[in-house]
Formats: C-alpha cells, structure tokens, sequence
C-alpha cells in the first residue's frame, strides 16, 4: 500500500466530506449528488453540483475545481461511484482531494450498501485510501 503524503488539514477536509456524503445518503433513495467543499483560512464553503446527470454533474464540479483561484488552502470532491476489490463491485462514497501545497491529489473511499426495500443502509468496512490522482489545482 502506498505511503499518504497529504498534509493534515486535506486529510482532515476528506474526512468531514466522507462523512457528510455518508450522511447524506444513509436515509435516502436515490444516489449522491456530487459537491465539493473548499477550505480556505480555516473556513469551509460547501457547494453542490446538479446537472442533467450525475456524470455531467460530476464534470461541473471538476471543472470548477480547476478554475478555484490560489486563495484557498484545499478543496474535496465528494460522489458516488463503484470500488472494485478483488474483483466484487462495491457502491462507494469517493472523495477526490486537492492541497494548493501538493502537485498531486488523493483519493478515499467508504464502501456501502445501500437502503434496499427490506435492508438498511450499511457502510462496508472502514474508509480507506485508494490512491494518489492528477490534482485539479494549480499548486504554489
């Protein structure tokens, strides 16, 4: 498994994002809208992105991580989307995350179930590191 560099204060950001995007599913039926959360200064500003699918909703966001100026510190991607391990596919909560200090990006993912007819929801094991990805913002 590969080393985590980021810094705290991203590790801490993914973390709160895991978390709400957690929460904000666990009760309802359908999928994830995408949002990101940007830290600048200590603060955090929470914007969601919906557009005609989730996959175009996806894109909006990206980009508009990519045009963020130098003034925050950090930013997350928080969507739904599959994890595959060991060959079984799994629903999971992904968070892309970006330090205006860091030339590269990590990404997490919590596993779930989702709430069925007949089942709760279900997160599956603990969040875990996925991997480092191209970051999205021009670091300093």
């Amino acid at each position: 498994m590969a080393e985590i560099t980021a810094s705290e204060k991203l590790m801490e950001l993914a973390f709160k994002g895991l978390d709400h995007g957690i929460y904000s599913i666990k009760d309802g039926d359908g999928p994830l809208i995408p949002f990101i959360m940007i830290q600048t200064k200590g603060e955090i500003e929470m914007k969601r992105f919906l557009a005609e699918t989730l996959e175009h909703s996806l894109l909006q966001a990206r980009k508009h991580i990519a045009n963020l100026t130098n003034e925050l510190d950090c930013v997350v991607l928080v969507y739904d989307g599959m994890l595959t391990i060991q060959g079984a596919k799994y629903d999971a909560i992904m968070v892309d995350s970006f330090d205006i200090t860091d030339n590269k990006g990590y990404c997490f993912a919590q596993r779930y179930k989702p709430k069925k007819f007949l089942s709760k929801f279900k997160e599956i094991g603990n969040a875990a590191f996925v991997g480092e990805i191209e970051s999205l913002l021009e670091h300093k």
